[in-house]
């Protein structure tokens, strides 16, 4: 085995994993707000990729506009997510248990998939890549353009979220909904605007993620679930919560797949991801780079 080829696994792991650390991001910015998990957030993905579809081939638009149709579209589908699935049982059952909401969110991404299956059927479909595919040669290591692109792009929106939910008024407002939202409001934070925000937000973020990796995968409308799922992986293997821990852990968990699909065989890549999450939390349970949880009164 060659250091080239090594490499060169490396840097496919590291693209795959930015997907799931802005999939995993995507689950931070509702968290943030709510305190509970949106497990539609891998159909949203799903959708960013088939809208991004719908637009290339039934509109005739080129990649760089379809891609702001599959942000708006996948956007208010994350607003009617909130308005469907989280705002009606806000509404009954404040500050009880959260099973009713995580539920509903699970509901509602069956739904958005079955939806999906008769408008898309489940063939994988190419989407064209938002630049020029091509290759770049830096000694036995050969970048591709549309992985190198989707690899800093996601890096890219990465940082923007950390530096918007850290160190701006949306993003305290964001924290001090979740914390404790009757006292936010009090304090002049509109919580119900926060929390729908958060999921457009996040909605965005889901079809971004969705149009950059369907030229790698293919658009297909059965991908959402194995996505969310490896993008929950990466937010609680980095720590639920942390935008950093999540990129570090996406990053991680594409790589680790990537090599073990490799060299041991490719039907165990996602046992071996998930057999890491499971080692992981075991040794510590708040994620490599989350905080300990502690309950407030």
């Amino acid at each position: 085995m060659s250091l080239g080829f090594l490499l060169q696994l490396v840097f496919t792991g590291l693209t795959m994993g930015s997907i799931y650390a802005l999939v995993a991001i995507g689950y931070n910015l509702i968290y943030a707000t709510t305190g509970i998990i949106n497990f539609s957030q891998g159909e949203l993905v799903m959708m960013g990729g088939m809208v991004g579809l719908a637009a290339v081939t039934a509109l005739g638009l080129p990649p760089h506009l379809a891609i702001l149709v599959s942000l708006a579209v996948v956007s208010v589908l994350a607003l009617a997510v909130y308005r469907i699935a989280w705002q009606p049982l806000s509404r009954r059952q404040s500050g009880g248990s959260r099973l009713g909401w995580i539920l509903s969110t699970i509901g509602i991404g069956i739904v958005i998939q079955n939806v999906a299956m008769l408008l898309w059927g489940k063939e994988f479909h190419p989407l064209p890549a938002l630049v020029p595919d091509g290759n770049l040669r830096l000694g036995e290591l050969v970048i591709n353009s549309v992985q190198a692109f989707v690899l800093l792009a996601a890096i890219l929106l990465a940082v923007l979220t950390e530096l918007l939910l850290n160190y701006t008024f949306l993003g305290k407002a964001f924290k001090a909904t979740s914390f404790n939202a009757e006292a936010a409001a009090y304090m002049g934070i509109n919580t119900p605007a926060m929390v729908g925000f958060s999921f457009a937000l996040a909605g965005a973020l889901a079809a971004l993620a969705g149009f950059l990796v369907s030229p790698l995968t293919f658009a297909s409308s059965v991908l959402g679930l194995i996505v969310g799922l490896k993008g929950f992986g990466a937010a609680v293997l980095g720590g639920l919560g942390s935008n950093r821990g999540a990129m570090v852990g996406g990053l991680i968990l594409g790589v680790m797949e990537i090599i073990s699909g490799t060299f041991i065989t490719a039907g165990f890549r996602d046992i071996t991801a998930f057999l890491l999450i499971i080692l992981v939390l075991v040794m510590r349970p708040q994620g490599l780079l989350g905080q300990p949880v502690t309950e407030k009164a």
